[in-house]
């Protein structure tokens, strides 16, 4: 995929965090039908929807990243367009906000945790990290930290560096998290 070879995600990073791809909706609904998924499970993870008779699939065209709960297992997905077309919205969730998209977990598991956790808007930050060999970073999927994240966070019971984008979004979260 061009986007994976832009940014220099490898077949290790991609295997690691289980790095997907949804084709466009009709094929992705297509395919799960004959996959034989449960279309109320599809609907109550956020895969799939329905309107007016018609099925859809949410996510189209798009880099799929589940993300996991604290115990590892997967409960939604965060998913990143694959073009450039600012009518789309640059990335997307099948879950409100009250899971963490992390590589954490086997470090604190493995009491490898450095003396604190670098805490991230996006999946992709949360890859850059892991690409140049840094595993204690956590993305609250967007630049609004929710009251579950943070009772996640104090879970951690380590320091936290907020590492936002230098944009006003990521600037303006990042003073509202200080506060």
């Amino acid at each position: 995929m061009i986007l994976l070879s832009q940014r220099k995600i490898n077949e290790d990073i991609i295997k690691r965090f289980e790095i997907g791809y949804a084709p466009e909706s009709s094929r992705s609904v297509k395919y799960l039908k004959a996959k034989g998924f449960n279309e109320q499970i599809l609907t109550d993870t956020g895969l799939i929807r329905t309107h007016d008779l018609d099925t859809y699939a949410v996510f189209d065209n798009r880099l799929m990243i589940p993300i996991h709960d604290e115990n590892g297992n997967p409960v939604g997905f965060t998913a990143r367009r694959l073009n450039e077309d600012k009518d789309v919205a640059k990335y997307m969730e099948s879950i409100k906000n009250t899971q963490l998209m992390n590589s954490v977990k086997n470090s604190i598991e493995k009491d490898n945790l450095e003396k604190y956790v670098k805490l991230v808007e996006g999946a992709m930050d949360v890859i850059a990290f892991e690409k140049a060999d840094i595993h204690e970073s956590i993305a609250c999927l967007g630049t609004a930290c929710t009251k579950e994240q943070i009772t996640l966070l104090k879970r951690l019971n380590v320091p936290l560096v907020v590492c936002y984008d230098g944009d006003r979004a990521g600037k303006a979260a990042t003073y509202k998290f200080g506060k």
